[in-house]
């Protein structure tokens, strides 16, 4: 199986109906997804699994979802995993602390599945691509 034909991803949201909402996006697809409900629980999981994609809300209790994924990014299996960073809020203050962040997409919520659809379908491109992973940086 191709890594276009199954992803993986990491969830994390701490709200049970955004959570569950992701995880229908991305069953729906076939594909698995294991979800946590805060940015610390993110960053443990992503230091013993590797993920295809990892979904984070910004607003989590104990990290927000950007500092989850500054720690992934330290060490481990998921240093270079493709994000996808969601808001309620607004944008502007997010898209400032972003400068410099490798590989990550900023959404507003509720993320509507053809936003997600747009997204998996450029994750799937790059992941097929030669070097897979390295062509996405």
């Amino acid at each position: 199986m191709s890594a276009s034909d199954h992803l993986n991803f990491l969830i994390a949201d701490d709200s049970v109906l955004d959570r569950s909402l992701m995880l229908a996006y991305v069953q729906s697809h076939n594909w698995s997804a294991i979800s946590v409900f805060d940015g610390a629980a993110a960053v443990q999981q992503a230091r013993v699994e590797r993920f295809d994609a990892m979904i984070f809300d910004f607003n989590m209790p104990h990290l927000n979802g950007l500092e989850a994924i500054h720690q992934i990014r330290q060490a481990g299996p998921n240093m270079d995993t493709p994000c996808l960073l969601c808001t309620a809020g607004s944008t502007r203050p997010i898209e400032a602390q972003l400068s410099g962040a490798e590989n990550v997409e900023l959404f507003r919520k509720p993320l509507l599945h053809s936003a997600f659809v747009s997204w998996s379908s450029r994750l799937r491109s790059q992941l097929a691509a030669p070097f897979g992973r390295m062509a996405m940086a």
